[in-house]
């Protein structure tokens, strides 16, 4: 396998610049979701949601929480977790290819 096909999943991170990394695993690119901002906005607007009200549902920082958010691309795993935080079926907050 190529190694350009892998890519380092950062976890535990404390803050968008100082990342603390206590756990990385390798995942292929086909894992990654793609995260539609001005969905998740959308919704957020709707339900009168803060990053503090996510990332209280979502058990994480404030800053957690925006790195997520200013993600493009984004785990499976997370795009689930922040859609139950978001009270959405994920299909709502990923850009679908077709």
């Amino acid at each position: 396998m190529q190694i350009e096909n892998y890519l380092f999943l950062l976890t535990n991170r404390k803050l968008c610049d100082n990342i603390t990394i206590t756990n990385t695993k390798l995942f292929e690119r086909s894992e990654e979701m793609k995260l539609n901002r001005i969905k998740v906005s959308l919704i957020m607007a709707k339900k009168s949601l803060t990053i503090a009200d996510i990332a209280h549902d979502y058990n994480a920082t404030k800053q957690r929480v925006s790195c997520i958010l200013n993600s493009v691309n984004i785990t499976p795993k997370t795009a689930g977790k922040l859609a139950k935080a978001l009270g959405v079926d994920v299909t709502e907050i990923i850009e679908i290819e077709s």
